[in-house]
């Protein structure tokens, strides 16, 4: 069930000293998976099994759905009544009316013929923009999340289907080395395996990373027989698949030396390249602590295992921290670990491989896993986070290829486990902000690459101007801190840095920003939610209100007129 905040869990659970009547009705969605997101502003169906206890009868119930936006705003209620015989079901269907493209909750509660509540339902639902939907290749796409499927999550085809409307065109999976080789020697992808990949490639253009481990309980850390595995996982998805990632954190899971990972990897890439020639291998796996294996990867380097890789990735996490400013190192090999500090947090790894394979550019990263769980930055905070990574990641084409954020589906249903709050939509399927945020970072990015950041004499002002040229969008927003803030760990009126420098922490702040577009006279503003407004650019100048929010501009004009203005 989706996460609720402390208002509305108090309300349900009652304020100190005063006792919730028990409920006796039972509402549940009707829809075998009930899949949350649309396209345009259609009414959103709403229908519900509503069951009376056995012991309680329902004469008259009322059954008040409530729609409210993602500021708590109400936006439409509606209303039914209905009897129930106790231990009885029956169903009913609301049609909400959003006005608007993005995040909406649905509230039903059930009131009884004394007025009081015996029961309630919550949900939310994505309203996404049409625009640019489905986004094209997914090998021009930074966009990825990470799933379980291996895990045997969630309905296939509906999860799916929320990825393909999210503007998602990658998913992370594994594929689990004991349970291909149950038996030594013979080794078996499962055709459920098999299938999904299939599917999401084929009928949804999701391409899929493999993570091969982690580990057999017969052969342990044996180079030559993991080698062997990884072999047959990617001839037996040829053409499915062709891109495998070894091991994942390999520090962590298996606590392997890098001596020993080095041997394991040249048996892995030497594997899939003989399973699928044209396959692609991803190095390191994230190796942690820190998320960029800042002490590891220099030891594959030394031992010349480096070689065996077409790149590596990186797991950086700055939770509670935005993707943009990060955390202070306190002495690292860089002032800040965030996406712009890559090479100095890596040890100039990419350079290394691209030396030794002797590529004519280095290697991008791959960031496989990224994210923020919101019981620590609030599910606002975490959609922040969210559009700021992708942003930012296709704003760094020199360092990264693609980001997977960290997960797609909540993993549990506990609301202060870490573990479960990760999620772009909720174990009950409903979407959470984060999910708005990320189809419109899609929507925008769609076929578009970086032309220049234009530089601000703000440093806490991001501005990213991504092309073509005749029809150029500017994504804009600003830090909580500076970057000089964060290291000082102060900011300037003198508050705590650590505090502040998390995502959502300050809603209130912002930055105006003065721009020359040009020759137009109006420009496009789509905000977070893809809410479209229209600036007006008098002798082609405009402002722009700048918060933690990203938006996008769409000005009309060329991208060579676009200029920050004093």
């Amino acid at each position: 069930m989706r996460r609720l905040q402390p208002l509305i869990l108090a309300a349900i659970l009652g304020a100190p000293g005063v006792h919730a009547a028990e409920p006796t009705i039972t509402m549940t969605a009707r829809e075998t998976f009930p899949v949350r997101a649309f396209v345009g502003t259609q009414p959103l169906p709403l229908q519900l099994n509503v069951t009376a206890s056995a012991a309680a009868p329902a004469d008259d119930l009322l059954l008040r759905a409530t729609l409210t936006d993602a500021s708590d705003a109400v936006i439409d209620t509606q209303q039914g009544h209905l009897g129930l015989a106790a231990g009885k079901s029956t169903w009913i269907a609301f049609a909400l009316h959003p006005p608007d493209f993005g995040f909406y909750r649905a509230q039903v509660v059930a009131i009884d013929a004394a007025g009081a509540e015996t029961g309630r339902f919550d949900t939310a639902f994505a309203v996404l923009s049409p625009r640019a939907d489905p986004p094209g290749d997914p090998l021009a796409s930074v966009m990825g999340v990470n799933f379980h499927f291996e895990h045997r999550q969630g309905d296939v085809t509906g999860i799916l289907e929320l990825m393909r409307l999210a503007g998602i065109r990658w998913l992370r999976d594994q594929v689990y080395w004991e349970y291909v080789e149950r038996v030594d020697g013979v080794y078996e992808v499962s055709a459920t395996n098999r299938s999904i990949y299939q599917v999401a490639r084929e009928r949804y253009g999701i391409r899929t990373l493999v993570m091969l481990g982690l580990g057999h309980p017969r052969h342990g850390r044996d180079p030559k027989a993991y080698g062997a595995y990884c072999r047959e996982v990617a001839r037996q998805l040829r053409g499915i698949v062709d891109h495998f990632e070894i091991w994942n954190e390999p520090n962590a899971f298996g606590n392997i030396p890098p001596p020993d990972y080095a041997d394991m990897l040249e048996a892995a890439y030497l594997g899939v390249k003989e399973g699928n020639p044209d396959a692609f291998v991803v190095g390191v796996g994230g190796a942690s602590p820190g998320g960029w294996g800042g002490w590891y990867l220099p030891k594959i380097i030394e031992l010349g295992k480096h070689r065996f890789m077409d790149t590596f990735s990186v797991h950086p996490y700055t939770t509670p921290s935005p993707p943009d400013i990060g955390y202070a190192t306190q002495g690292g090999p860089a002032p800040l670990a965030n996406l712009e500090n890559a090479d100095a947090l890596t040890g100039g790894a990419a350079a290394a491989i691209q030396k030794i394979r002797g590529l004519k550019t280095k290697p991008r990263l791959w960031i496989t896993e990224l994210g923020w769980p919101s019981n620590q930055t609030g599910l606002l905070g975490q959609a922040q986070g969210v559009s700021r990574a992708y942003l930012m990641t296709a704003a760094l084409p020199d360092l990264y290829e693609r980001l997977f954020i960290y997960d797609f589906l909540c993993d549990g249903p506990k609301p202060d486990d870490m573990e479960s709050n990760f999620g772009m939509i909720d174990t009950d399927y409903s979407v959470r902000p984060s999910y708005v945020a990320c189809a419109s970072a899609a929507r925008a990015l769609a076929g578009r690459t970086l032309i220049r950041r234009l530089p601000h004499p703000d440093p806490t002002v991001r501005l990213y101007l991504f092309g073509p040229e005749n029809a150029p969008m500017l994504a804009a927003w600003c830090t909580e801190v500076s970057p000089a803030e964060a290291i000082a760990g102060k900011t300037a009126d003198g508050r705590n840095a650590a505090e502040a420098d998390r995502v959502g922490a300050t809603p209130g702040r912002s930055v105006t920003v003065h721009l020359g577009v040009g020759g137009v006279a109006t420009a496009s503003l789509n905000d977070w939610q893809d809410r479209a407004s229209t600036l007006t650019a008098p002798d082609g100048k405009l402002s722009l209100r700048l918060t933690g929010w990203p938006v996008f501009l769409y000005p009309h004009g060329s991208a060579q007129d676009i200029r920050v203005l004093p």
